[in-house]
């Protein structure tokens, strides 16, 4: 994501005053660097000065500023999102020619790899799906909302078409980044990671039980959950949910299992390298103190301090989902009321941390380090 666009935009709604959702389908004409685009979809948040933030019905958000709507109408019709074909439709025409569409029940893959490869991300975000749902709504008692429409993925068959699509869209070098999930498009965008030209069934298998296929499965989870996190109601788009919450969740759902198939089976299993990051960095000195933690983003945003920030963001979301299981549901169903394009202080994000987890600030991360130092 371009933080400096949220800002920017996130700056300019709160200055003006907002109005929200009604859930109508609207109906926008922009003018943007030269191109006409019709918009099809719901108008999310209008500010006072006339800019918009826009739903359309592919999922994309649009921040749309005052002098680029050429015209925009309410159609008194209920706003629904494309359907499988329609959708896989509107992702094409952004890709390259060559790609094709394999649909699963809830996510429309377009794929430029093996039909082989496609199918097995797909039964990875399948299972994802199921696991994902049943976690919430079972023990947790939380009737997240079902996704309303499908979910796009897009499939590169090699790292150089993808590193491409990723300048294009986040003006940035691919470096290290094999995946990714866009808040903006609401897509998940990642390449082969198997190192087969179009892979079959049999080379996937083999790239399943090399060593470093782990980390790349559990980047696959991890960009998947994010999106199933924004489509289900646990997160809002574009609020300020604090990255700790954002990270530590998908690395709790990302833990790969080397015993299974498909490589990912089952949901909040210790994360063994985040695990021994966390220990080795409480071992010299390098954790966060909690207050700060909880306060601000800046360390999950700096390339010096990121990977640390990841560790713990990990274990503080692993001791909470164990041990504090019933008040963070309460907490994520509070910040999961957000709305868009608002930002919370740092003493606001600590005073809401404090009326789920007490005061004593103190006295919990006393129980927190002790319990992880205590997990096998």
């Amino acid at each position: 994501m371009n933080k400096n666009l949220l800002v920017a935009a996130a700056w300019v709604f709160l200055l003006s005053g907002v109005n929200f959702a009604t859930g109508q389908l609207d109906q926008v004409q922009i003018e943007r660097s030269g191109q006409s685009y019709s918009l099809a979809g719901e108008i999310v948040v209008e500010a006072q000065d006339g800019g918009v933030l826009f739903l359309s019905d592919d999922s994309r958000l649009w921040l749309i500023q005052p002098e680029e709507i050429k015209s925009k109408s309410d159609t008194k019709n209920e706003f629904k999102p494309l359907d499988a074909d329609a959708l896989a439709k509107a992702t094409l025409k952004d890709l390259p020619d060559g790609f094709q569409v394999y649909k699963t029940k809830h996510f429309v893959i377009c794929y430029n790899t093996s039909k082989a490869y496609a199918k097995w991300v797909g039964s990875i975000y399948e299972r994802l799906y199921r696991g994902f749902r049943a976690y919430w709504t079972g023990k947790r008692k939380w009737k997240i909302a079902e996704p309303k429409g499908p979910l796009p993925i897009i499939l590169f068959a090699n790292k150089e078409q993808y590193a491409r699509y990723v300048k294009r869209e986040l003006n940035q070098e691919v470096g290290s980044m094999i995946a990714y999930y866009h808040l903006l498009t609401n897509r998940v965008a990642m390449y082969d990671l198997t190192g087969f030209d179009k892979p079959t069934e049999k080379q996937i298998k083999q790239f399943l039980r090399a060593p470093n296929s782990l980390r790349m499965i559990a980047t696959v989870v991890h960009e998947g959950t994010h999106q199933l996190v924004f489509n289900t109601g646990i997160q809002v788009r574009l609020a300020d949910t604090p990255l700790w919450v954002n990270e530590g969740m998908a690395m709790y759902f990302e833990t790969p299992d080397v015993g299974s198939t498909s490589g990912w089976r089952k949901i909040g299993v210790v994360n063994r390298p985040r695990l021994q990051q966390f220990r080795a960095n409480l071992s010299v000195r390098k954790y966060f103190p909690l207050k700060d933690f909880i306060a601000d983003d800046v360390i999950f945003r700096s390339s010096k301090t990121a990977t640390d920030a990841y560790a713990q963001a990990w274990a503080l979301n692993y001791y909470l989902f164990k041990k504090k299981s019933k008040n963070y549901v309460k907490y994520l169903q509070h910040l999961s009321k957000k709305q868009p394009l608002r930002v919370d202080g740092k003493e606001k994000r600590v005073e809401e941390f404090k009326k789920f987890f007490g005061d004593d600030l103190s006295k919990f991360e006393r129980e927190f380090l002790r319990y992880m130092r205590g997990v096998r």
